[in-house]
């Protein structure tokens, strides 16, 4: 789910806003970008500041760099801290990004080509809640026909005949 989030120079953001839902449990920063004129000011740094007060730069933007692509994956346990350092009073910066579904909340739906039938919806439909697929439906028996078949022909046959025992054994079971 996209999410963004703005940050100033005097409001850094702590990662506990971004899961205050308490419904995802990472965040991924994607991107930031320099919304705000920076005055005098020549560059201005993203900073993540750590659980052990450890101040790491995640982006540095100015004027010939506005937007900057990031790939950070912050933990909802994480107490990391997001701020602008060298920024002048007033200046802004957008923070975009996703939240990533945990492994529990990935619907397998979203991998299944467009169109395509889930076992677990037919299961929900007639009630079976096994994952086998319902073999015992009724096929249409092969009709064999009088006229006298040759070569490839008869070996179809044949197979039809095949068919049609299989069809009668599924009948009877």
């Amino acid at each position: 789910m996209l999410h963004g989030a703005k940050i100033t120079d005097a409001k850094p953001l702590r990662a506990s806003k971004l899961f205050e839902t308490g419904e995802y449990q990472s965040f991924h920063l994607s991107t930031v970008v320099l919304d705000s004129q920076l005055g005098d000011s020549k560059k201005v740094r993203l900073v993540a500041e750590l659980e052990n007060q450890k101040e790491v730069t995640l982006a540095v933007l100015g004027k010939d760099s506005e937007m900057a692509k990031v790939d950070l994956y912050i933990n909802v346990t994480q107490n990391i801290k997001l701020m602008l350092k060298g920024a002048p009073k007033g200046t802004e910066v957008s923070l975009s990004g996703y939240y990533e579904p945990s492994a529990d909340d990935a619907d397998d739906d979203m991998f299944m080509p467009m169109g395509a039938e889930d076992d677990d919806e037919d299961d929900e439909q007639d009630g079976d809640e096994d994952d086998e697929d319902d073999d015992d439906e009724e096929v249409a028996p092969v009709k064999k026909s009088s006229a006298k078949k040759e070569g490839g022909e008869q070996k179809k046959d044949k197979k039809a005949s095949e068919v049609e025992k299989l069809n009668q054994n599924l009948k009877q079971a």
